[in-house]
């Protein structure tokens, strides 16, 4: 019976032994995973940096682009204003270079059959 009592302790001190080998192992397990934990959070708050960085540039990015499209809108209806004044303002010397025309045909006609 004694025999059996060292089996025992054998087989008890062999899974003492398994059991705390596979503790290690799963605590060396488990700090690689935490490494890795830490690693991502690093990465995910970086991709969060970036894209908050990336939406403020494209709000900054909109609004300068509504600005400019407004500006052109202004500046377009400038161009249509001189454009139509500038027409009328042609006309308007047509019409008294013509008449200054007339004056001096009829001026010459008259000298001429005086």
């Amino acid at each position: 019976m004694v025999g059996d009592g060292d089996k025992k302790c054998e087989s008890i001190e062999s899974c003492w032994n398994i059991a705390q080998s596979e503790l290690e192992e799963t605590s060396a397990q488990l700090k690689t995973s935490q490494e890795q934990l830490v690693k991502a959070l690093a990465d995910v708050a970086r991709v969060s940096d970036e894209l908050l960085h990336c939406q403020q540039l494209h709000e900054q990015t909109d609004k300068q682009r509504h600005l400019l499209e407004a500006q052109l809108k202004d500046a377009e209806a400038k161009l249509d204003a001189v454009q139509t004044e500038s027409v009328y303002s042609s006309r308007k010397i047509v019409d008294k270079l013509e008449q200054r025309v007339r004056c001096q045909v009829l001026e010459a006609y008259l000298l001429y059959y005086e």
